[in-house]
């Protein structure tokens, strides 16, 4: 992600973030790390369990999000995410699938498929 919107996730999430130096994907997927983020935050508050975010990627064409507490609340959060981002453009956050038929596994809207072919 750009550090533009790392920085502004940072700083509305300091303490689940403070472990998180890079998101390592595109800007499309913004949406979904934010809401995931959101979810766990509150989780980790509710349950007083201090989760962190430890790494933020996308992994053969998917959102993985890794963190340091893996209860079954987070583990579906990061499932969630992953499932979503298999539905997200990477690149524009718009309608998209997962393409396998490339040399690198990326998920892509129609566009942004044929822009990169």
């Amino acid at each position: 992600m750009t550090g533009n919107k790392i920085d502004a996730l940072k700083k509305k999430y300091p303490i689940i973030l403070e472990e998180v130096s890079d998101i390592e994907c595109d800007d499309g997927w913004a949406s979904i790390i934010e809401g995931c983020i959101r979810l766990v935050d509150r989780h980790s508050s509710l349950t007083k369990k201090g989760i962190k975010i430890k790494q933020i990627k996308e992994k053969f064409g998917r959102l993985r999000i890794y963190s340091s507490r893996n209860d079954d609340y987070t583990f579906g959060v990061a499932e969630m995410a992953e499932y979503l981002s298999e539905l997200t453009c990477e690149t524009c956050g718009e309608r998209g699938e997962l393409r396998t038929n490339r040399r690198w596994v990326k998920t892509l809207c129609d566009g942004h498929y044929i822009f990169e072919e």
